[in-house]
Protein backbone atom coordinates (compact mmCIF):
# COMPACT_ATOMS: atom_id res chain seq x y z
CA UNK A 1 0.00 0.00 0.00
CA UNK A 2 2.93 2.40 0.44
CA UNK A 3 3.45 2.22 -3.32
CA UNK A 4 -0.13 3.54 -3.66
CA UNK A 5 0.76 6.50 -1.45
CA UNK A 6 -0.86 5.16 1.70
CA UNK A 7 1.31 5.33 4.83
CA UNK A 8 1.40 2.15 6.88
CA UNK A 9 1.40 2.73 10.64
CA UNK A 10 2.53 -0.28 12.68
CA UNK A 11 2.92 -0.92 16.41
CA UNK A 12 6.61 -1.42 17.26
CA UNK A 13 5.94 -4.12 19.85
CA UNK A 14 5.64 -4.50 23.60
CA UNK A 15 8.53 -6.70 24.67
CA UNK A 16 11.04 -3.92 25.38
CA UNK A 17 13.46 -5.46 22.89
CA UNK A 18 14.03 -4.77 19.23
CA UNK A 19 11.25 -3.44 16.97
CA UNK A 20 9.04 -6.41 16.09
CA UNK A 21 7.87 -7.71 12.72
CA UNK A 22 6.18 -6.20 10.69
CA UNK A 23 7.21 -2.77 12.02
CA UNK A 24 10.86 -3.65 11.48
CA UNK A 25 10.20 -3.81 7.72
CA UNK A 26 10.45 0.00 7.60
CA UNK A 27 14.16 -0.43 6.82
CA UNK A 28 13.57 -3.23 4.28
CA UNK A 29 15.11 -2.46 0.89
CA UNK A 30 11.87 -3.38 -0.93
CA UNK A 31 9.84 -0.98 1.24
CA UNK A 32 12.34 1.82 0.69
CA UNK A 33 12.38 1.08 -3.06
CA UNK A 34 8.57 1.34 -3.06
CA UNK A 35 8.87 4.83 -1.62
CA UNK A 36 8.97 4.21 2.13
CA UNK A 37 6.14 5.36 4.31
CA UNK A 38 6.09 2.60 6.93
CA UNK A 39 5.86 4.28 10.34
CA UNK A 40 6.78 2.18 13.40
CA UNK A 41 5.20 3.50 16.61
CA UNK A 42 6.47 3.24 20.18
CA UNK A 43 4.58 4.31 23.31
CA UNK A 44 4.84 7.00 25.95
CA UNK A 45 3.10 7.48 29.27
CA UNK A 46 1.34 10.60 30.59
CA UNK A 47 4.73 12.08 31.57
CA UNK A 48 6.09 11.79 28.00
CA UNK A 49 8.43 9.02 29.15
CA UNK A 50 9.07 6.00 26.95
CA UNK A 51 7.43 2.96 28.50
CA UNK A 52 9.95 0.20 29.26
CA UNK A 53 7.88 -2.35 27.31
CA UNK A 54 7.91 -0.25 24.13
CA UNK A 55 10.15 -1.96 21.56
CA UNK A 56 13.20 -0.02 20.39
CA UNK A 57 15.69 0.02 17.57
CA UNK A 58 17.11 1.74 14.51
CA UNK A 59 13.83 1.35 12.58
CA UNK A 60 12.11 3.51 15.19
CA UNK A 61 15.00 6.00 15.15
CA UNK A 62 15.05 6.30 11.37
CA UNK A 63 11.38 5.99 10.45
CA UNK A 64 9.15 6.16 13.53
CA UNK A 65 7.61 8.23 16.27
CA UNK A 66 6.06 7.61 19.67
CA UNK A 67 2.54 8.38 20.88
CA UNK A 68 0.53 8.01 24.09
CA UNK A 69 0.09 4.29 24.72
CA UNK A 70 -0.11 3.81 28.49
CA UNK A 71 -3.50 3.76 30.23
CA UNK A 72 -5.38 4.72 27.06
CA UNK A 73 -9.13 4.80 27.60
CA UNK A 74 -10.89 2.48 25.16
CA UNK A 75 -14.18 0.66 24.85
CA UNK A 76 -14.71 -2.79 26.31
CA UNK A 77 -16.93 -5.74 25.39
CA UNK A 78 -19.58 -4.73 27.95
CA UNK A 79 -20.41 -1.37 26.29
CA UNK A 80 -18.25 0.45 28.80
CA UNK A 81 -14.72 1.76 28.90
CA UNK A 82 -11.45 0.31 30.09
CA UNK A 83 -7.83 1.37 30.36
CA UNK A 84 -5.33 -0.45 28.15
CA UNK A 85 -1.65 -0.07 27.30
CA UNK A 86 0.61 -1.02 24.43
CA UNK A 87 2.00 0.16 21.13
CA UNK A 88 -1.24 -1.10 19.57
CA UNK A 89 -2.99 1.66 21.51
CA UNK A 90 -0.38 4.25 20.50
CA UNK A 91 -0.51 3.44 16.77
CA UNK A 92 -4.10 4.67 16.16
CA UNK A 93 -3.03 8.16 17.26
CA UNK A 94 -0.44 8.15 14.48
CA UNK A 95 -2.82 6.59 11.94
CA UNK A 96 -5.33 9.34 12.71
CA UNK A 97 -2.65 11.98 12.29
CA UNK A 98 -1.69 10.46 8.93
CA UNK A 99 -5.34 10.68 7.87
CA UNK A 100 -5.49 14.35 8.91
CA UNK A 101 -2.35 15.10 6.91
CA UNK A 102 -3.76 13.39 3.83
CA UNK A 103 -7.10 15.18 4.26
CA UNK A 104 -5.25 18.50 4.18
CA UNK A 105 -2.87 17.50 1.37
CA UNK A 106 -4.27 14.47 -0.52
CA UNK A 107 -1.49 14.43 -3.12
CA UNK A 108 1.27 13.67 -0.61
CA UNK A 109 3.13 10.38 -0.87
CA UNK A 110 3.40 7.93 2.02
CA UNK A 111 7.04 8.95 2.51
CA UNK A 112 6.05 12.63 2.65
CA UNK A 113 3.40 11.87 5.29
CA UNK A 114 6.04 9.97 7.27
CA UNK A 115 8.50 12.86 6.98
CA UNK A 116 5.92 15.47 8.02
CA UNK A 117 4.80 13.31 10.96
CA UNK A 118 8.39 12.97 12.16
CA UNK A 119 9.17 16.64 11.50
CA UNK A 120 6.26 17.81 13.64
CA UNK A 121 7.04 15.52 16.58
CA UNK A 122 7.97 16.96 19.96
CA UNK A 123 11.44 16.12 21.14
CA UNK A 124 11.44 14.00 24.25
CA UNK A 125 14.62 12.49 25.63
CA UNK A 126 17.21 11.44 23.08
CA UNK A 127 15.58 13.14 20.09
CA UNK A 128 16.01 16.50 21.86
CA UNK A 129 19.73 16.26 21.12
CA UNK A 130 18.94 16.89 17.47
CA UNK A 131 19.45 19.94 15.33
CA UNK A 132 16.51 22.25 14.55
CA UNK A 133 14.19 20.10 16.64
CA UNK A 134 13.92 17.37 14.04
CA UNK A 135 15.58 14.55 15.96
CA UNK A 136 18.74 14.40 13.84
CA UNK A 137 22.36 15.01 14.66
CA UNK A 138 24.51 17.58 12.88
CA UNK A 139 25.23 15.02 10.16
CA UNK A 140 21.52 14.43 9.49
CA UNK A 141 21.41 11.00 11.14
CA UNK A 142 18.29 10.16 13.16
CA UNK A 143 18.48 9.83 16.91
CA UNK A 144 16.31 8.01 19.36
CA UNK A 145 16.19 4.21 19.19
CA UNK A 146 13.51 4.42 21.89
CA UNK A 147 11.75 7.68 20.95
CA UNK A 148 12.03 7.83 17.18
CA UNK A 149 11.73 11.45 16.05
CA UNK A 150 9.74 12.16 19.23
CA UNK A 151 6.15 12.21 20.48
CA UNK A 152 3.57 13.22 17.91
CA UNK A 153 2.19 16.73 18.13
CA UNK A 154 -0.88 17.17 15.96
CA UNK A 155 -0.84 20.96 15.97
CA UNK A 156 2.83 21.26 14.99
CA UNK A 157 2.49 18.52 12.39
CA UNK A 158 -0.57 20.01 10.73
CA UNK A 159 1.10 23.44 10.55
CA UNK A 160 4.03 21.74 8.84
CA UNK A 161 1.70 19.82 6.52
CA UNK A 162 -0.03 22.95 5.24
CA UNK A 163 3.21 24.87 4.84
CA UNK A 164 3.03 27.05 7.95
CA UNK A 165 6.12 27.29 10.12
CA UNK A 166 5.87 25.00 13.13
CA UNK A 167 6.21 26.76 16.47
CA UNK A 168 9.45 26.42 18.44
CA UNK A 169 9.90 23.24 20.43
CA UNK A 170 8.58 23.19 23.95
CA UNK A 171 10.95 21.93 26.61
CA UNK A 172 10.14 18.56 28.19
CA UNK A 173 11.94 17.31 31.25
Amino acid sequence: TVAAGIPVVIAAGNDGGFVNNPANCAADAAVIAAGGGVIPVGMTDSNNSINTLSSKGPELASYGVVAPGVAVVTTDLNNGTASASGTSFASPHVAGLSALILAAKPTLTAAQVQSITRGGADNIGVASLGVAGLGVDSGGQPLGNSSGAGRINIWRTMRLAVGAAPPPDEAYA
